[in-house]
Parts: structure tokens; sequence; C-alpha cells
């Protein structure tokens, strides 16, 4: 029923005021919440999203492993509804169907976040609930500040995350992932040109027996 739904939004968002935005981006590996998704394989992936002026958006993300195998890996519908409490103060609610083509399967995750832009590097709090294949939790806090290095270059952006993961997609409680990200937004026109490099340390063997590293170059555009 929920796809009905998202089915529904999507055929209805042209009649609405909003936006789109678009992004392609190439990653030497596609990690996410500390698991190695693209088994140190480089990944493409795509995303394309609907933005509602009343705080309702609809993004439609996929990810290609570029290996041998011609089969998506990953195809993830996400609808949110965001709002402003207060100046710097925002909280959003949403909704992700996780369709994982080139294995036959798929799973279903809501989620909370609170995000507080008045403190410094801009803290967010998200908790990810899966109560389908993935049964679990996990929560993230993170930050991101920018820093100018000269007047004359756009400035750098760091930002870390922690994450917890309580038995999601495995069978341990704990401190999951730090990951670090250092990134640099260029402008070419109507988009945005973003290199990073970034390095996840995982405490949890049973997310990732090793530590990652990896960089990505991500293209966006709003129209």
């Amino acid at each position: 029923m929920s796809m009905v739904w998202a089915v529904l939004a999507w055929r209805l968002l042209p009649l609405a005021a909003g936006s789109w935005s678009y992004e392609v981006a190439l990653v030497s590996k596609y990690i996410w919440r500390g698991f190695d998704l693209s088994h140190d394989m480089p990944a493409l992936q795509q995303g394309v999203t609907f933005s509602h002026e009343k705080g309702f958006s609809v993004t439609l993300w996929g990810s290609y492993t570029l290996d041998r195998h011609r089969d998506l890996d990953e195809l993830d519908l996400t609808l949110e509804h965001g709002w402003s409490v207060t100046r710097g103060l925002c909280f959003a609610v949403g909704y992700t169907h996780y369709t994982f083509p080139s294995a036959d399967q798929k799973t279903n995750e809501g989620y909370v976040r609170v995000e507080a832009s008045f403190l410094p590097w801009s803290p967010s709090l998200s908790l990810f609930y899966d109560w389908d294949e993935g049964r679990g939790l996990y929560v993230l806090l993170s930050g991101t500040k920018d820093f100018t290095v000269s007047g004359s270059i756009p400035p750098l952006s760091a930002s870390i995350g922690v994450g917890f993961n309580s038995k999601q997609w495995q069978d341990k409680t704990g401190i999951s992932d730090v990951a670090l990200s250092l990134s640099i937004a260029l402008q070419l026109g109507r988009w945005s040109i973003i290199p990073s490099l970034n390095y996840v340390l995982v405490p949890l063997s049973t997310v990732n027996p090793e530590d990652e590293f990896w960089a990505g170059l991500l293209l966006s555009s709003h129209f």
C-alpha cells in the first residue's frame, strides 16, 4: 500500500508548486553507515528530488556498482516532510522504500531528524528504524562546518558523523561508524561540482571488519 501512495504522489508532483534538483556522483566505494556495499568497487549514483514549497519532498535515488554485472544495485524512493519550529531549528519525518534489484530484495524504513543550525557545527540528530528485512535501529549524530582558506576560493566544508547501530542489518549493538569528510563546492553555471575525501572508522566488526577511505565527485543542479 505504501508504494501505491508513493506512485500517486509522484504523478501529482507536476501539478504542485516547487522545484526540482538532480545529482550524479561517482564514488570510489559505496560506503553506507559503515557497510561497504560495493565491495571495494567504484559506483555511479544518481538522484532526482522534487521539493514542494510547503516542505514536502520526494526523492528517487539509485546506485550502480561499476563491475562486470549489469544489474542496478539499489533504487530508493524517499518521502519527507520538514518544517521550521523557530529560526535555526528544523524537524523532519520521512519514509524510504529500498529496493535491491541485483539481490531481489526490498525493505522499508522510517526516520525522524532534528537540525540546529544556530549551534556550532550545525548539529543534527537522526533516528532510522527499519521494520522489515533490516529490522533494527540506526542513530546518527552529525555536524558540518565551513572553513575559509582564501578569499579567492570557496570555503572547505568539514563534516563528522557518529553512528550507533542496534541490530540493523547485523546482530550487534554499539557505535558502528565514525565518518569524516572534507569537501569543496565549485560553481559552473547552474551546476555545483563537489569533490570530497572521506574516511570512516568502523568499531563494530559485524558492520565492517576494516576502516574505509574513499573519494567522491558530485555534480548537482536545481531547476
